[in-house]
């Protein structure tokens, strides 16, 4: 059996995704990226606190991914907001966690 290379690994090389629900998240066959983020515990219980408000204010469930989607789509139509964002960013390595 000949050895494979793990850059030959599906699991490594983007492929288009299709909407399961049909959600607002694109059309289908849309190429999309999935990524992970390592949160200290402070982060994260902000991130669960932003997350429980959206659900109480829209009255249903919501994904961490449409917050995020709208995070993104604020910064990009709002100068101002982005710029605040890219601000806090320090000049030099990581921000701490």
């Amino acid at each position: 059996m000949a050895r494979r290379s793990i850059k030959d690994s599906a699991f490594l090389q983007a492929q288009p995704v299709a909407s399961v629900r049909g959600t607002s998240a694109g059309a289908v066959g849309e190429r999309k990226s999935k990524y992970g983020v390592l949160l200290g515990q402070r982060d994260m219980d902000i991130w669960e606190d932003l997350c429980s408000e959206a659900r109480r204010r829209v009255g249903r469930r919501v994904t961490k991914s449409e917050i995020l989607r709208a995070m993104l789509a604020l910064t990009a139509d709002d100068k101002a907001l982005r710029d605040q964002l890219l601000s806090t960013l320090p000049m030099e390595g990581p921000m701490e966690e």
